[in-house]
Formats: C-alpha cells, structure tokens, sequence
C-alpha cells in the first residue's frame, strides 16, 4: 500500500515498502552498509532493470545494476556516458540522501 508522506506543490512524497524488490545482499565498498531490497525514487513501481542506477541509502555511492541484477559502484566512465542532465540529477539525489542521514543521525545523538 502507497500511502502519501507529505505533499509539496504538485508532487507527493511516498513510502511504499510494497513495491520494494529484494536484491542479492550488497556490502557498500564506499562504507560497509548492507543492503538487500530497493524500492523505487519515483512513484513509479517497476522493478528495477540492467543499467538502472541505484543509491546507497547510507552514504549515497551511486550504484548500478549488472545483468544479473547484482549492484556494483558506478564508475566515471559510466557517468560521463549518461546525458549530462541526468549525471547532474544523480548528484542531486546524491546531495539530499547525505543531507537526509545527516539529520537522522542529529536526532538520534
């Protein structure tokens, strides 16, 4: 069930864990955080695909998805081979998702 956060403007943020996909267990090269479901950044609820871009949700390393759907950390070869608007979005989403466990980790000290 996808059930609205907050609405802003045009746009709702939502937490939906029914559209979350469990993924081969990933240790972070960049800091160690184990993960092994997504969920997509859109509303929308596909499944995510070869290629498709992923965040570590602790330390924002932008990750990518191989054939066999396991992760691996995305290269600068891989970035500089993407639409220049599209990297810029990724640095973005990286931006709030170190802004966001900053202050996570604010309110739990």
């Amino acid at each position: 069930m996808t059930e609205p956060l907050k609405e802003i403007g045009q746009k709702e943020l939502v937490v939906s864990a029914t559209h979350a996909t469990r993924l081969k267990e990933f240790t972070c090269k960049t800091c160690g955080y184990l993960m092994d479901a997504c969920s997509p950044s859109e509303q929308g609820v596909n499944p995510p695909e070869v290629g498709d871009y992923a965040f570590c949700m602790n330390c924002a390393a932008v990750l990518l998805f191989n054939s066999d759907m396991s992760l691996r950390h995305a290269t600068e070869e891989d970035l500089i081979a993407e639409d220049p608007d599209f990297v810029l979005y990724i640095f973005k989403m990286q931006r709030d998702i170190r802004r966001g466990m900053a202050i996570i980790k604010r309110m739990e000290n």
